[in-house]
């Protein structure tokens, strides 16, 4: 059964980059993902924590520690694939969807920023 891979990577301003992925279970919701992520410019823009997965940051976003205020920022870009590997994050398609369709990070901050 074929699963969707999601990656991440975060580039801070001085292009140093941190990665991560996760694989949800299923895949029939594949193009329908796909549209969302460029619909919303997920791509270049997304927020790990608002769309419920796990963060790739270079630093710490609850404490601040290592966040450097000329270089650092909130956003991730993502990119979706289908792969053969197992499951190996509890995320839903459908709640996945749900989360890219409420996205909005023009008036986010970091937790330690809150």
């Amino acid at each position: 059964m074929k699963n969707i891979r999601i990656s991440l990577m975060y580039r801070c301003g001085g292009n140093y980059k941190t990665c991560n992925d996760v694989v949800i279970k299923g895949s029939n919701l594949i193009n329908e993902i796909k549209a969302l992520i460029e619909q919303h410019n997920l791509d270049e823009w997304a927020i790990p924590e608002l769309l419920g997965l796990p963060d790739c940051y270079s630093f710490n976003p609850l404490t601040g520690e290592s966040f450097d205020n000329e270089l650092d920022h909130p956003y991730v870009s993502i990119e979706v694939e289908l792969t053969d590997k197992p499951e190996t994050y509890a995320l839903t398609q459908e709640a996945f969807m749900v989360r890219c369709q409420a996205h909005r990070h023009d008036t986010y901050l970091l937790p330690f920023q809150r």
